[in-house]
């Protein structure tokens, strides 16, 4: 056995001799199954956490955003509020004609200029 080690070894390989032990075998695949048992609850648990934390920080952005719009609201319009605040999701494409067709509706005039985007 020693040669056939000796050999490979000058041949550029690592050899070893190998000893099968039914025993150790059983006992390391327990190991094994255990620690993949570990592996799938530690990743339920992340998802879970990373879902939750991604729930409240959008929930707090969307908050964030509707405070700012009504600061930016009253500002502008002035005290007590007359404005709108609304969500609108057009298909792409359509940005344009529907910020210009929701002004004609929503302005009032005089005012159109402050309204949309300037390019």
């Amino acid at each position: 056995m020693d040669d056939v080690i000796k050999a490979c070894r000058r041949s550029g390989f690592n050899a070893r001799e190998f000893v099968y032990n039914k025993q150790q075998w059983a006992e390391d695949d327990k190991a094994r199954k255990k620690f993949e048992d570990q592996l799938d609850v530690s990743q339920t648990e992340l998802k879970q956490t990373a879902t939750s934390a991604h729930q409240e920080l959008f929930v707090a952005l969307m908050h964030f955003k509707v405070i700012r719009a009504y600061i930016d609201g009253v500002l502008r319009f002035g005290i007590p509020p007359k404005f709108f605040m609304g969500v609108v999701m057009p298909s792409k494409g359509n940005e344009k004609r529907i910020l210009t067709d929701m002004m004609k509706v929503l302005a009032e005039k005089g005012l159109e200029e402050m309204y949309g985007e300037r390019n």
